[in-house]
């Protein structure tokens, strides 16, 4: 009764505290769940259907968690402990297929392939705007610098925001594009960010302005994408964008499972084709 009353007056409070204690929670019960799934996967007696039902609920817990707190016990444990699960279940189901395995437990471990996957792909993405904002820092010599920043006037996050200056003030915020293909970057990408920065640069002009001070802002659209479309390319000149192209690694297989990977250099993305690479 006593527990019940505690999470009662938990649930009711909104600050930070309550906050915190659940993103807690939300870690530590995907931490237990991949260590049920894990030791499920790992006795004699397997159990396929059983070891997959655990094998989601370990992956939705360690969503949930991402979801809620990024910073997940770290980014490497996160994606090591997935690429973990993962192929431990793909060991067992390749043992299993000897004996013959059901369409539809087929189906159902395609799914959890897939939804695994897409998970991989947004820690790396998550991974890709940590090594911008180090780069910002590295060889910029930002003094601020923040990640998935969501400021009161704007209702949406920044990818990267990064400042330095006190009485002059240099800004650059970016929007960071992870891609797993070869497509180049297309204008819709770009008249998005576009209105992103136009409404940070009107707020940041005019608080300069009332704290008497000046500042300069950039715009930099940060892709590993090795092209980006003509008309992309002409709407972000126009709205004073700079599309950058990251060097680092090449690969999907190589950017989902290496947590090694840095961002080497940024510079100017020129390559411009007319039309979308099929």
């Amino acid at each position: 009764m006593r527990e019940k009353e505690h999470w009662i007056r938990l649930e009711a409070n909104v600050g930070d505290y309550a906050r915190s204690v659940n993103r807690k929670a939300l870690i530590k019960s995907a931490e237990r769940e991949i260590h049920i799934c894990k030791l499920m996967i790992s006795l004699k007696q397997r159990d396929l259907a059983e070891v997959l039902e655990r094998a989601e609920l370990a992956l939705d817990a360690a969503i949930k968690a991402f979801e809620e707190n990024p910073s997940w016990f770290g980014y490497k444990e996160a994606l090591m402990a997935t690429i973990s699960l993962k192929e431990s279940v793909n060991t067992f189901s390749s043992l299993l297929k000897q004996a013959g395995i059901s369409a539809k437990m087929m189906r159902a471990f395609q799914q959890f392939q897939d939804k695994n996957d897409d998970y991989l792909c947004n820690l790396a993405s998550y991974k890709f705007e940590r090594e911008v904002e180090s780069y910002l820092r590295r060889e910029f010599q930002y003094t601020y610098s923040h990640c998935n920043y969501k400021p009161p006037y704007l209702g949406q996050e920044i990818d990267v925001y990064a400042s330095k200056g006190e009485s002059v003030v240099t800004i650059t915020i970016c929007e960071c594009k992870l891609r797993f293909n070869d497509r180049p970057i297309d204008v819709a990408e770009i008249e998005k960010f576009c209105e992103l920065a136009s409404a940070v640069r009107d707020y940041e002009k005019e608080k300069a302005t009332r704290e008497g001070k000046r500042v300069t802002l950039h715009a930099w659209f940060v892709t590993n994408a090795d092209s980006v479309e003509k008309e992309a390319a002409t709407t972000a000149k126009g709205n004073k964008i700079k599309i950058k192209y990251a060097e680092m690694p090449k690969g999907r297989e190589r950017l989902v499972k290496d947590t090694s990977w840095q961002v080497l250099k940024i510079r100017d993305l020129k390559k411009i084709v007319t039309r979308k690479a099929s």
